[in-house]
């Protein structure tokens, strides 16, 4: 719909509930005049300012509804931040952000939903297969989202808690490599790096990474741990 053009959806659904009001109003206006001397025209041009002021104040309240979903996201968010943090009821939280990101898919919430599903699954339930498959939806869903590239990083992690330090590994390179101006990548460096210095076969090149780290992201305080 072109910017400015009327939301004729919108002025359908109005206009049914406008012509009852004029039409009541009208009885109500015919009633109390009777035979009274007021001209037809008057009575009925105050019918029409009547009419045009009902359907405005309808028309004021469908805009209301059109933002409503946004709230409803934010809403429904913070019922189910109460849930996960203050109440630790962990499967019902799930359900809650579940609810999120199935109502309000574009919300600017959704993505953060997703990830906290993931995040209890990987971290209060610990069921990690499952907590797997939650970060990966993450990640195919929101791809462009930094909830994604921590997503990656995330599942990194899992596999090395699967003892597949490998698989682990290619995830904290996938970061570095296809999200390098990411927030995150520092974090998937020095994951790497730790990983790798309990390894004697792995040392140096952990201690490379961390050389790296230092000189490509100087003002991290992965940097410094580093």
């Amino acid at each position: 719909m072109p910017p400015g053009a009327p939301d004729v959806n919108r002025w359908r659904a109005i206009l049914p509930s406008c012509r009852l009001k004029y039409l009541l109003w009208a009885y109500i206006t015919q009633s109390l005049l009777g035979d009274s001397a007021m001209p037809r025209r008057r009575a009925r041009l105050v019918l029409l300012i009547v009419g045009v002021a009902s359907c405005a104040r309808a028309a004021v309240g469908a805009a209301d509804v059109a933002v409503a979903p946004t709230d409803a996201a934010s809403d429904l968010m913070e019922q189910a931040s109460a849930l996960h943090f203050d109440e630790e009821d962990f499967a019902t939280a799930i359900a809650a952000y579940e609810q999120v990101a199935t109502l309000h898919p574009k919300s600017a919430q959704a993505p953060e939903a997703l990830f906290r599903i993931a995040n209890i699954r990987h971290w209060e339930i610990v069921e990690i297969r499952p907590a797997m498959r939650a970060y990966e939806r993450v990640i195919s869903t929101y791809p462009e989202t930094e909830y994604a590239v921590e997503a990656i990083r995330r599942v990194g992690e899992c596999h090395s808690l699967l003892h597949d330090e490998q698989a682990a590994w290619a995830k904290y390179d996938e970061v570095v490599r296809e999200h390098p101006d990411s927030k995150h990548v520092p974090l998937a460096m020095i994951t790497k790096a730790r990983s790798m210095q309990w390894r004697p076969k792995q040392r140096d090149t952990a201690t490379k990474i961390c050389e790296r780290l230092r000189d490509e992201y100087p003002g991290t305080k992965y940097a410094r741990e580093a």
